[in-house]
C-alpha cells in the first residue's frame, strides 16, 4: 500500500517525472515512518517530518476535493492516476456515461 499511495500522491502533486520520483521517495519515507509508529510503536519521526506529512496530506486532499469530480467511480480515479504514473500529465477525471450508470 505505501508504494501505491506514494506513487498516486506524487502524480497528483507533481507534473514532471523527475519531480514525481522525488515526491514519491519522500512520501514513501514518510509513510514508512507512519507505519513504524502505528505498527511497532517506535517514534522515529521528527517534528519537521510530522509537519511535512500534514502538508502533503492536505495538498492531496485539497487537490481531490477541488479538482476531482466526486461523482466518478473510484476505479476511474485510480485508473487515471495509474495511467499518469509513467510521466503523462494527470488530468483529474470528469464523470462520463459509465460513471452515471454505475450510480444506478
Amino acid at each position: 500500500p505505501s508504494q501505491t499511495i506514494s506513487r498516486q500522491g506524487a502524480v497528483m502533486l507533481r507534473d514532471k517525472p523527475t519531480n514525481r520520483r522525488a515526491m514519491f521517495q519522500r512520501m514513501r519515507q514518510l509513510y514508512d515512518m507512519r507505519s513504524t509508529l502505528v505498527h511497532a510503536g517506535q517514534r522515529s519521526a521528527l517534528a519537521g517530518d510530522i509537519r511535512t506529512m500534514s502538508v502533503v496530506t492536505d495538498h492531496v486532499f485539497l487537490r481531490v476535493i477541488n479538482e476531482v469530480d466526486l461523482s466518478i467511480a473510484a476505479d476511474t480515479l485510480i485508473g487515471s492516476l495509474n495511467d499518469a504514473t509513467f510521466g503523462d500529465p494527470w488530468e483529474p477525471p470528469k464523470a462520463g456515461p459509465l460513471d452515471a450508470e454505475a450510480d444506478r
